[in-house]
């Protein structure tokens, strides 16, 4: 995830924020399906 305090972030966290990232990444080709 880089450098910054999200380096030492729990894996569970780190998880949350990529699924976000991903979420947002689908919102963004399918605005229609979601």
């Amino acid at each position: 995830m880089g450098v910054g305090p999200l380096s030492y972030a729990s894996p569970k966290y780190k998880f949350a924020v990529w699924v976000k990232q991903l979420v947002v990444h689908l919102k963004k080709r399918l605005p229609a399906a979601l």
